[in-house]
């Protein structure tokens, strides 16, 4: 299935695409699986590459209505999705865990919203941050931030300024 992702972000770089390679198992850099960044620039003639150490992004929030994203499922890395420019970024690589995420405003008494991780399908609740220990709130909000690819958990919250029911996509073994 496909997953595509934004080169900018208010007019910002968000290079996803390295920060996604960057958060990949050795055992997937092969002499098949090089070369993505050089097919890019010979495409479109820039660097959406950092090409510096980055911190990487090792899952995607998403919504999910119709429950489409599914353990095992075979993830398609692309930008500019659903035009002629789209590319594929990335060896194909299968979803690893899928973990509920919502994001809640309404109900907060903060400029913070209540998130809360749980297992996929039940109500077991992972992570639940409630703005009311502020300093473990953020440490730990930055670490979400951090692992979606946003340079800060002020950009995760500009970006998700509003309340959101979805998944955590993950690729990595990483989990909350």
């Amino acid at each position: 299935m496909t997953l595509a992702f934004r080169t900018h972000i208010d007019g910002k770089p968000t290079y996803f695409m390295d920060k996604i390679w960057h958060s990949f198992p050795k055992e997937i850099f092969t002499d098949d699986n090089f070369g993505y960044d050089m097919k890019h620039f010979k495409i479109f003639g820039n660097m959406m590459w950092q090409l510096t150490e980055n911190r990487p992004k090792k899952h995607t929030i998403r919504e999910d209505k119709k429950n489409r994203w599914k353990v095992g499922n075979n993830i398609h890395f692309v930008i500019n999705n659903r035009t002629k420019k789209r590319f594929q970024f990335a060896p194909v690589i299968p979803v690893t865990c899928i973990q509920q995420i919502n994001i809640d405003y309404k109900n907060s008494n903060n400029t913070y919203p209540i998130i809360t991780i749980s297992i996929e399908g039940t109500d077991v609740s992972i992570l639940h941050l409630t703005p009311s220990d502020h300093f473990d709130y953020l440490t730990k909000l930055s670490e979400l931030a951090s692992n979606d690819g946003f340079d800060s958990w002020q950009d995760f919250l500009k970006y998700f300024d509003k309340d959101f029911q979805g998944k955590i996509i993950h690729w990595t073994d990483f989990k909350y």
